[in-house]
């Protein structure tokens, strides 16, 4: 039975990748594309404006002992569209729960890519990189401190 399961793949594969390679042919090439959506986008500080609720999910690794501890927080940012911005949070580090507020600074490139560094009332501060979408009404970051990995999506919300 395991061997018709193979020989099946074997026989269906071939044409998944035919289909594959025909697709990129009709959509040009992954940079022809990249150039083409990027030429179009002008995002500036002023793209972020307004309230943006948010949920971050991740891991923070201890860099002493390498124990990984879970993390989730759900809050809001306002960006104040001048590459300032404000935000409070509810986190819950592997189970023990926080409430915080924090400040920071944030740019944005043409593309819509950008960074945020923002101090939180507890006294860590964190960068993250993020990808906005054209019209600003919702970002995805990822975090890039050492010894945490972590993503969240924002939403704006008025």
């Amino acid at each position: 039975m395991h061997r018709f399961k193979l020989m099946s793949l074997g026989a269906i594969l071939p044409g998944i990748l035919l289909l594959g390679l025909a697709g990129r042919e009709a959509m040009g090439s992954d940079e022809e594309s990249i150039a083409t959506t990027s030429s179009s986008h002008r995002c500036s500080v002023r793209t972020l404006k307004g309230r943006y609720i948010f949920d971050r999910k991740g891991i923070f690794i201890d860099p002493a002992t390498k124990v990984q501890t879970d993390f989730v927080a759900s809050g809001f940012n306002v960006y104040n569209g001048d590459g300032t911005m404000t935000g409070k949070s509810t986190s819950s580090f592997g189970g023990t729960f926080d409430r915080l507020t924090f400040t920071g600074t944030y740019t944005v490139n043409p593309d819509c890519s950008g960074t945020v560094s923002f101090k939180a009332s507890n006294g860590f501060s964190h960068t993250v990189d993020i990808f906005i979408s054209e019209d600003g009404d919702a970002l995805s970051s990822i975090l890039t401190d050492p010894d945490n990995v972590s993503s969240a999506m924002e939403w704006r919300r008025l």
